[in-house]
């Protein structure tokens, strides 16, 4: 392997994966439908010198954490403007970590019909997501409840930081923008 070649004594190794898969766990398949953890938890695993084997870190991260990670580790500055947090270093716990995107609510044999916009906020073990288009708004507890199948009475304050985090709420997009540009690129892609 890697290490028999010698290829990882000057290399910072870092695997991850953009999105996860649904499987009815909420009654969908695949992903691009929600938020969910079966979607967003996703596995961050590094490896490099002087990162201790087997150690696994229980504070929730986003991806762009990486940035700042590599940055850190290789000792250069994060350029400014860039969202995230070394891992290597002490960080809070309770911190906000959004994910959001915009996406297709249905694409089956090169037919999108409609799309949603939705966003989440991680603070702490707390969990908010909005649905901008359906207006669907839930809370969720995953400390207690991990498999996300208990809706917690809604924290007003915590929705208004899943909308903070786009500029403008975003609306379902019309049909007539599906165009052959982002058919390409979906098929590029492998979605269809």
């Amino acid at each position: 392997g890697f290490r028999e070649r010698g290829v990882t004594d000057n290399s910072l190794i870092i695997v991850t994966s953009d999105h996860g898969e649904e499987f009815l766990e909420h009654g969908r398949c695949w992903h691009g439908q929600s938020l969910y953890q079966e979607l967003i938890h996703v596995p961050l695993i590094i490896s490099g010198n002087n990162i201790p084997a087997g150690l696994i870190d229980t504070i929730s991260a986003g991806q762009f954490d990486i940035l700042p990670t590599i940055a850190g580790y290789v000792g250069i500055p994060v350029p400014e403007g860039v969202e995230g947090v070394d891992l290597f270093q002490p960080r809070d716990p309770d911190r906000s970590i959004p994910s959001s995107g915009l996406w297709p609510s249905k694409c089956f044999f090169n037919e999108i019909e409609a799309f949603e916009s939705m966003a989440s906020v991680l603070s702490g073990k707390i969990k908010g997501i909005v649905n901008f288009a359906t207006g669907y708004e839930v809370m969720l507890d995953l400390k207690n409840d991990p498999m996300e199948l208990n809706e917690l009475p809604i924290d007003e304050a915590l929705l208004r930081m899943v909308e903070s985090y786009w500029a403008t709420p975003p609306v379902a997009f019309p049909q007539a923008i599906i165009n052959q540009e982002i058919d390409e690129s979906l098929e590029g892609l492998g979605y269809i």
